[in-house]
């Protein structure tokens, strides 16, 4: 096909221009052939000139962060395309291939400035012309969360999830996630030995929640949140049950079991002499054995509910990066408020006991504090969980139901 070919008169893009100012636009204007399947552009190439279609179609589309393909646009017969290479010359945002033959004209950046600089009516005309297209197209806005209603759909997922996973299953992730809060408590005590503080420390300990969620594990105090899907009827009771008690022995065991490993490399020292981390790691088991139980209750209640939310933000935040900040404030608090959270202080307490040099067999102990932190807890999940609106709604509907 030739430039003295085409019927301009068609193609929306050169309407308004005159016999003459067109002749002056001629010499600029490439014709172009591509095969079916041939890319045109990448996504992220520069912006150097745009496309006009004389015949056939091209396939406008994006790559998500998966590799995936997502069509944008679907363009045919004197259709363009690219144009803000004109206006910006910036990269390009989309990719564009040939889903036929295809004849284009291409326009390309440099030749359009030059003439727009010598004939001011043309750059008149197609700033105008480009500036009216930008304003009439839709462009997909990223929304860094998800809706609320998408999160309590997620939600509701991963308690379905939970609740019909195989005991054998839900035990294995459960010692991981005892593992994970373990390497996050034990940070936290040698951020207190570097004296850094409560902040600092706390801040390196949600290391512990954002391994679980990340890396997805099942944490007892998170599984609270299933009560979202006991809630709309999805799964009994029972099976609510079933999986707390599950993954309340495995990250007990987790915990334990990563307590004993930690000590035996000598990191708090031996029964002869105590390391700094290991002096530490004694006044924060001391410190929680002796508070009175009111008080782990009530710690373990502000606790929960700090980490139900971490883990609700997580669940609305769409990226890595985002989930990592959602779950390390709530932590710091807690962690610098001094409250108490029972899966943290199945190693906290064993490990202060070990580095005292108490036997093993006398470790029933720890119970003093892990009971009412657990009930405090469960409570504070609870009270998370059920405060939202849509749910009172629902409690009050299975009130009067079974009234």
């Amino acid at each position: 096909m030739d430039i003295e070919n085409i019927n301009f008169a068609n193609i929306p893009f050169f309407h308004g221009l005159n016999k003459i100012n067109l002749e002056k636009l001629k010499p600029t204007l490439e014709i172009l052939n591509f095969k079916s399947g041939e890319v045109i552009f990448s996504e992220g190439d520069p912006g150097e000139c745009m496309y006009v279609i004389l015949d056939g179609k091209v396939q406008v589309f994006i790559t998500d962060d998966k590799g995936g393909i997502r069509q944008v646009a679907r363009l045919g017969k004197n259709e363009s395309f690219g144009e803000m290479a004109l206006l910006t010359g910036a990269p390009r945002s989309a990719s564009v291939r040939a889903i036929s033959d295809l004849t284009v004209i291409r326009i390309s950046k440099d030749q359009f400035d030059d003439l727009a600089k010598k004939n001011r009516f043309l750059a008149v005309h197609f700033a105008g012309l480009l500036s009216k297209r930008l304003a009439s197209t839709k462009y997909e806005v990223y929304e860094p969360k998800l809706s609320p209603k998408e999160v309590h759909i997620k939600m509701t997922q991963a308690g379905v999830a939970k609740a019909y996973a195989k005991v054998w299953q839900l035990f294995f992730f459960a010692l991981l996630a005892g593992i994970y809060i373990s390497i996050g408590g034990h940070i936290f005590l040698v951020a207190l030995e570097q004296g850094m503080g409560k902040i600092v420390g706390g801040a390196v300990f949600s290391i512990g929640l954002i391994l679980v969620v990340i890396a997805e594990a099942e944490l007892f105090t998170g599984n609270i949140a299933m009560m979202v899907g006991l809630l709309s009827s999805l799964y009994h009771f029972k099976k609510v049950l079933k999986n707390l008690f599950t993954v309340y022995i495995g990250n007990f065991v987790g915990s334990i079991l990563f307590a004993m490993l930690i000590f035996k490399t000598g990191l708090f020292g031996t029964d002869a002499q105590v390391s700094n981390l290991g002096q530490i790691a004694v006044k924060v088991s001391d410190t929680k054995l002796a508070l009175p139980f009111m008080e782990c209750f009530i710690r373990g209640i502000f606790c929960n509910m700090l980490v139900i939310l971490a883990i609700i933000m997580s669940i609305f935040a769409k990226d890595i990066i985002s989930k990592i900040f959602c779950c390390l404030l709530p932590v710091m608090v807690f962690v610098a408020s001094g409250f108490e959270h029972c899966i943290a202080n199945m190693y906290l307490i064993p490990i202060g006991l070990l580095a005292k040099g108490v036997p093993f067999s006398d470790h029933y102990i720890i119970f003093k504090n892990i009971i009412p932190v657990t009930l405090g807890n469960v409570v504070g999940g609870i009270f998370i969980i059920f405060i939202h609106p849509a749910r009172i709604k629902k409690i009050l509907r299975l009130f009067r139901i079974l009234a």
